[in-house]
């Protein structure tokens, strides 16, 4: 086999095959990924906004279900790797809906509350610790949150496990055993957690995420904003933030 030296790093060999090594060909896939769902929020709601409760959508808390009476189609997010906004992308997102998370699965899913999720939801609070999104409504305390009088479903909130030392380790994940476990057993576990409603969960892990790949550019020497300028959703703290966050 025939290696070359990584043309963005410029450490580590790569196959004459492929244009980067390991690491960095995982840095321009998710650059491409983010890239082309920019393009898609951008042709499916120009104005930025979910198409349900008009809170400013960014790329974490974004999806694109296929609108309710329409056949169900493969997820999109397979298309996010071809050219942007390709006449098949286009077609598909005709056939969707720009919503966050928190819409998502208030209206695609948790039509029955599980009464041991709701009973864990309240033992922690009964709200998003992040942005004060409670069980019985959407809260004035998040400004970029429309106020609304039906109830956030018990499916648009998380249990997020603690990071950081003095906290215990996951020992399982909560969300796979609401039929099978007494609420007993998972006090335990919930004691670990701290609740989060879609939204926030998924900008707390986008945020995790991109710190991570902060110290593998800088490891590399190379700008990881300059890599990823012209990206919807990134500088995170500009794009990903939620007004009204204590």
């Amino acid at each position: 086999m025939t290696y070359n030296m990584c043309p963005l790093c410029t450490q580590k060999e790569r196959l004459r095959s492929f244009s980067y090594c390991g690491d960095c060909n995982k840095m321009v896939t998710i650059r491409t990924q983010h890239r082309n769902k920019s393009a898609c929020l951008a042709y499916r709601v120009p104005e930025g906004k979910c198409e349900n409760c008009s809170c400013q959508l960014a790329q974490p808390i974004t999806c694109f279900p296929v609108r309710k009476g329409l056949p169900k189609e493969g997820k999109l997010s397979r298309l996010f790797g071809r050219l942007p906004l390709s006449q098949t992308l286009k077609d598909s997102l005709d056939k969707r809906l720009a919503l966050c998370l928190n819409c998502e699965r208030k209206l695609y899913r948790g039509k029955r509350p599980v009464p041991l999720k709701v009973r864990s939801i309240e033992y922690l609070g009964g709200h998003c610790i992040k942005c004060n999104l409670g069980l019985s409504g959407f809260s004035n305390s998040a400004e970029n949150l429309r106020e609304s009088t039906q109830s956030l479903s018990s499916s648009a909130f998380d249990f997020h496990h603690k990071a950081g030392k003095g906290h215990s380790s996951k020992s399982f994940s909560i969300g796979s055993l609401w039929s099978t476990i007494h609420f007993e057993l998972i006090r335990q576990e919930l004691d670990k957690c701290e609740l989060l409603c879609a939204n926030c969960h998924a900008l707390e892990h986008w945020a995790d995420a991109w710190g991570k790949r902060q110290i593998y550019f800088n490891s590399i020497g190379v700008d990881m904003n300059e890599f990823f300028e012209g990206i919807g959703g990134y500088p995170l703290v500009e794009l990903c933030s939620v007004e009204g966050k204590e």
